[in-house]
């Protein structure tokens, strides 16, 4: 997560001191633009899938690009829960605190921000996750279509008489 004013962690003090309350709450704010930035990610990821298989060619690398998204994936959903972790620590400390009413109101659309988030988060990570794995039997029935050609050619080269003998 960056780290816009931070001059304490959320466990450091009780942010009773209404100097902190605004460095808190930019925190949080942070904390939830970085989740948002991750889904951005997680685009860029689904046009890499996308791309992979097409019904007339077969990218050769396919199935190790998925194995990489799926890789990606994982470490995004580790990062993203992370760093809902870590803000959840600053609401926690920040709604301990006094605020004035403006600050309060703040810190209640961050939360409700924070959970809207973090749930459209976890359903992309899903989702992408969902079709990554579920190209990998198209990707190997493609490459299974596309080999028939080539193990007729092979036959025809390598033995005539049997492939003669079929027909």
């Amino acid at each position: 997560m960056s780290s816009p004013k931070q001059p304490l962690s959320p466990t450091e003090c009780d942010s009773s001191e209404d100097s902190h309350a605004e460095d808190y709450l930019s925190a949080v704010s942070s904390g939830i633009s970085t989740v948002e930035e991750y889904f951005q990610g997680i685009e860029d990821l689904a046009v890499t899938l996308s791309g992979l298989v097409t019904p007339t060619k077969l990218d050769p690398t396919a199935l190790s690009q998925i194995e990489g998204v799926l890789t990606a994936l994982t470490e995004m959903r580790a990062g993203g829960k992370e760093t809902v972790r870590t803000v959840e620590q600053y609401i926690t400390v920040s709604s301990r605190g006094t605020m004035d009413s403006n600050r309060r109101q703040r810190l209640d659309y961050l939360v409700q921000r924070l959970r809207a988030v973090s749930r459209k988060f976890s359903s992309s990570i899903d989702n992408a996750e969902r079709v990554a794995r579920g190209l990998v039997p198209r990707i190997q029935a493609v490459h299974n279509i596309l080999l028939i050609p080539t193990l007729l050619l092979e036959a025809l080269v390598s033995r005539p008489q049997r492939l003669c003998h079929w027909v």
